[in-house]
């Protein structure tokens, strides 16, 4: 859900998970009560929504209906351009579409379903283009805060600006030899799987993940 300033991803729980309707309505309405909160700002709520809302059912009608009294409206639908699915995973042949935008108070001006050449995800990203209201920002606050911000140096990874083709094929390099050991211990029986054995194992894999981002990011 996106506030402009503030933004939350939405993921609903599968088909499976127990007391699945009660875990949305909980979730939604815990949604809908900061909407309250913002009822001037434009509003976005993206995710995964783990069910096709065109397709009949007890969740989505439950969502379609809330969607439908609090003024929310499908980015898709909005802009014409409905994708024929948003989950892809070719190794299991499971094709569906669960992922939306929905937006209150937003002027779609373009929607669109992403296919990029490396995508490590089964869900394929998706693009909108939009105008939103926000809240009147006081200047002298706002630029305070942003002496604020670069005051400090960026801890987190960028991996918008990462060389993810290195990384990609620095893990097969790095991680490949640990496999063997690993399956030699799923498979023997016999197999002495001591404290330090588990703590080395545990250990190999995120420092060979560390030194691969130090290398690419």
């Amino acid at each position: 859900m996106l506030y402009l300033e503030n933004g939350t991803n939405l993921y609903l729980p599968c088909h499976s998970t127990n007391d699945r309707m009660l875990i949305c309505t909980d979730v939604m309405n815990e949604i809908l009560s900061w909407r309250c909160k913002y009822a001037d700002c434009s509003c976005i709520i993206g995710g995964d929504f783990n069910v096709n809302l065109d397709v009949n059912g007890t969740l989505s009608s439950y969502l379609n209906k809330l969607l439908c009294d609090n003024e929310f409206y499908r980015s898709d639908v909005l802009s014409g351009c409905a994708p024929k699915f948003t989950y892809d995973n070719k190794n299991l042949q499971h094709f569906s579409t669960t992922d939306y935008l929905l937006c209150n108070n937003v002027k779609v001006t373009l929607f669109d379903l992403i296919d990029p050449a490396i995508n490590y995800s089964d869900h394929l990203p998706l693009w909108l283009t939009c105008t939103v209201k926000s809240n009147e920002v006081d200047s002298s606050s706002s630029m305070n805060q942003t002496q604020m911000n670069t005051e400090h140096n960026v801890t987190q990874l960028r991996w918008d600006r990462a060389d993810t083709v290195s990384y990609f094929y620095g893990t097969q390099t790095y991680l490949q030899p640990i496999l063997p050991q690993l399956i030699a211990a799923e498979q023997d029986p016999n197999f002495d799987t001591t404290d330090d054995y588990i703590d080395n194992m545990y250990s190999n894999i995120p420092n060979s993940c560390s030194l691969l981002c130090s290398q690419s990011l």
